[in-house]
């Protein structure tokens, strides 16, 4: 019996550590990934870090490099610009849902609420309280409106591209 099977884990994004009071850590086991840990910059956030550390309560891991190629074209195939941290941290929030843990992702980054969604991984936003649901970022010409992917300069009109997010109803 796998005692791990829809347990709930916390999968921490950089928003976690700069916007949440340390009063408020979750309870239970929290994981975040290196990259994450190197964006953090602020005393105050270092210092969460440090503390929960010391309780033992937060677990760096690195996700499979499988994994974040998987994340990586779920992200181009929204259109998504995300960061390599972003990507780590929903790849390790996928590794975890596929050894049969519930993870959460506790982040205020709309790139990763988005592809946690078509991830079909939960999350909560910390402090944003009106997140719509992303469908994916459409890239447009504002000239002669022709939609393209992966190219910055409409190549019939000369015009830079714009970008719009396209939301689910």
């Amino acid at each position: 019996m796998n005692l791990n099977k829809g347990k709930v884990v916390y999968v921490l994004d950089a928003s976690f550590f700069i916007n949440l009071p340390a009063l408020q850590i979750p309870e239970g086991e929290c994981y975040t990934t290196p990259l994450v840990v190197d964006e953090l910059k602020d005393s105050r956030s270092s210092l969460l870090e440090e503390v929960m550390s010391l309780l033992r309560a937060l677990k760096i891991m690195s996700p499979s490099k499988d994994t974040c190629k998987r994340v990586e074209v779920v992200s181009r195939r929204m259109n998504l610009d995300v960061s390599r941290a972003d990507i780590s941290v929903l790849a390790l929030a996928l590794m975890l849902k596929e050894e049969g843990k519930s993870p959460i992702i506790l982040s205020d980054d709309y790139g990763i609420m988005s592809i946690a969604e078509a991830l079909e991984i939960k999350f909560n936003p910390i402090t944003t309280r009106n997140f719509k649901r992303i469908h994916k970022v459409i890239t447009y010409c504002p000239v002669c409106g022709r939609t393209f992917k992966r190219k910055t300069i409409c190549p019939i009109c000369g015009v830079r591209l714009r970008r719009k997010l396209k939301l689910l109803k």
